[in-house]
């Protein structure tokens, strides 16, 4: 378990139950309609995190917050 855990990035206790369970869980659809970021904001936020941004995560959530309250 520790071993596939560490090759693929998981902790072992998810390695594990995802066995348990036959695999890991389907991956979560969302209506683009339904979307908190559309292209819009995923394009300016990735111009924020693009190399070689040194920026966090709580850095990029203050300017994005910063950006959504601007008038």
């Amino acid at each position: 378990m520790k071993e596939i855990a560490a090759e693929l990035g998981y902790h072992p206790a998810t390695i594990s139950k995802w066995l348990k369970a036959a695999g890991p869980p389907a991956s979560r659809t969302v209506n683009p309609g339904e979307r908190v970021v559309d292209a819009r904001w995923a394009a300016r936020i990735d111009e924020l995190i693009a190399p070689p941004s040194k920026l966090l995560a709580t850095s990029v959530s203050e300017i994005v917050w910063s950006w959504c309250t601007e008038r």
